[in-house]
């Protein structure tokens, strides 16, 4: 404060009350300097208790607020943008459409979106580079039942290349894509983050062509991780969906022509395909009312397996074990049943031992577990905590190929 602006406050208020006002102003500082060791701790803790790895050099989160500091030794002040993340994520997600008369005139010519109702738009949605050479994966609903159609593929740099349907997953409303090209193309992909890590109020980003207008972005938090919909019915484009797929919960907006599209964490990492929305009116198609639905990105995993086996064969893999919430009070999941002649019974697991952990991951109830457990390949090797008896143990089990029916 500037010597001439302090004499007129102290001939206005008096220089008593001017001088507490500004005693109060150096308390005030004193004690941010002292909190800031506290908030360090703070959010050391809370990164454990997520299991992540999420304090990087001079930017850290917290209750769901991107933060990073003023100075070396200033304040804390949230993240103004995502402008950065966007750029990265951005060029990777596209915008899948379906056509009924043959090949759209428009591919692989100029930018931009042709009239629906001149080229036979019979439907769209998003999809997400996955590989430079062109795989992508969206949502199965996106692309079923059209198998006769042109599946045409925009991406964010306004090119446009037609699409082979390699896999499909229906019970967790997945599918993979090739572009065709020439084969010398390389094109923008996503990074995978680890869902297994997410953590509800964590901040997302959602992008996707949202009402066909490509690479739209919209914010929001976890809502909640391994949301279960079993029975539930839930928009997904014109369709109702009902997923086994534990599902991550965002109030990121989502809305038609989302589907198949990315969430992100705020570091760019694709942590989940966004695949439906509840409604107010799902009978009548209403909008999104903040209640929208992503399959976590590791379900991804065996579909993109699949791209180089003969076949494109979807092959599952599992642990051997049905599991059920722990009793009241008590961590982990319990283990129903020991299927025989699978992993788990290779692994000398119990039915009645309870499951607190996977490798360095913990987890609260059914869903959450099989988040952490689907995805990992033929042969990995993990390690499960266990619980028998009084007695705590560390289980090493061999993952293995599924062999129940799909």
């Amino acid at each position: 404060m500037s010597r001439s602006r302090f004499l007129a406050l102290a001939r206005m208020f008096g220089p008593a009350v001017l001088m507490g006002v500004y005693i109060q102003s150096q308390v005030n500082k004193v004690r941010l300097r002292q909190a800031l060791p506290e908030f360090e701790t703070m959010r050391e803790h809370h990164a454990l208790a997520c299991g992540s790895d999420r304090i990087e050099a001079g930017v850290t989160s917290h209750g769901g607020v991107a933060l990073t500091p003023l100075a070396e030794d200033g304040p804390l002040r949230a993240i103004e943008s995502y402008a950065d993340v966007v750029s990265k994520v951005a060029p990777a997600v596209a915008t899948v459409e379906l056509f009924r008369n043959g090949t759209p005139a428009f591919i692989n010519g100029s930018a931009g979106l042709p009239s629906a109702s001149a080229q036979g738009l019979i439907g769209f949605g998003s999809g997400v580079l996955l590989r430079s050479d062109g795989i992508l994966v969206t949502s199965n609903h996106v692309i079923a039942g059209r198998m006769n159609c042109y599946t045409s593929v925009l991406l964010a740099d306004g090119r446009n290349f037609p699409a082979q349907i390699l896999v499909q997953d229906e019970a967790n409303d997945l599918a993979m894509l090739r572009l065709v090209h020439s084969g010398t193309e390389r094109f923008p992909v996503l990074l995978m983050g680890d869902p297994a890590r997410c953590c509800t109020g964590d901040v997302v980003l959602a992008v996707g062509s949202q009402m066909r207008l490509p690479t739209t972005v919209t914010c929001g938090i976890i809502s909640a991780v391994g949301r279960s919909l079993a029975g539930v019915r839930a928009m997904a484009g014109a369709r109702t969906l009902s997923l086994a797929a534990p599902l991550i919960q965002t109030d990121a907006p989502i809305n038609r022509g989302s589907s198949g599209g990315a969430l992100v964490t705020t570091d760019g990492k694709l942590i989940g395909i966004n695949t439906m929305l509840m409604t107010s009116n799902s009978a009548t198609g209403g909008g999104n009312v903040g209640l929208g639905f992503a399959v976590p990105s590791n379900y991804v995993a065996p579909l993109l397996a699949a791209v180089d086996r003969p076949g494109h064969r979807l092959v599952r893999t599992w642990d051997g074990l049905a599991v059920e919430r722990a009793p009241p009070g008590l961590d982990g999941v319990s283990v129903k049943e020991v299927f025989a002649n699978g992993p788990a019974e290779r692994a000398k697991l119990h039915k009645g031992d309870r499951i607190i952990g996977i490798d360095d991951l913990k987890f609260t109830d059914v869903e959450t577990y099989c988040i952490c457990s689907y995805g990992h390949p033929v042969d990995r090797k993990r390690t499960y905590r266990v619980i028998r008896g009084t007695s705590e143990m560390n289980v090493r089990l061999t993952v293995e190929a599924d062999p129940r029916p799909s």
